[in-house]
């Protein structure tokens, strides 16, 4: 698969936003925290042009929850990785979500997953941990230390 990074783009701050206010509105009954991570959350830093959001939830039991609102939403929910991480759950949105047809809105263990075709429509990528757990916290910590300390 083929990674694409560019320079660092001013608007990803202002799309990351915008996706954020409307996760706010899909989980807004499992009370999300949301927080923009990764390379283009990072001024100055070239990164592969998906904005990679953490959704934290004060309950781990409510992971399972997020999957009916997100697809029902637009985005594509990758089940397949939950056995590498089963305290995680990762969705994809598209830029064009006229383009969702084309795709299954759930990859399962097995499952042919057309990356090239995706890759070519993702927008961001979700992370649903639970709020304060260890992976939450790696995850904004390096991004902290990043933006802290720009030469490095």
């Amino acid at each position: 698969m083929k990674i694409q990074v560019i320079p660092f783009n001013s608007q990803w701050p202002i799309l990351f936003g915008a996706i954020k206010e409307y996760l706010s509105i899909i989980l807004e009954p499992l009370s999300p925290c949301i927080e923009h991570f990764g390379s283009t959350s990072v001024p100055g830093l070239a990164a592969k042009p998906i904005i990679d959001i953490m959704v934290g939830l004060p309950n781990e039991e409510d992971l399972d929850k997020t999957i009916d609102p997100m697809r029902d939403h637009g985005f594509i929910y990758y089940e397949l990785f939950n056995l590498g991480m089963p305290q995680r759950r990762l969705f994809v949105g598209l830029n064009d979500n006229k383009a969702l047809q084309q795709f299954k809105m759930t990859y399962a263990i097995g499952d042919d997953v057309p990356h090239e075709a995706l890759n070519l429509l993702r927008l961001c990528h979700v992370h649903i941990w639970k709020y304060m757990s260890d992976d939450w916290i790696r995850h904004l910590a390096f991004r902290d230390y990043l933006r802290e300390h720009p030469k490095v």
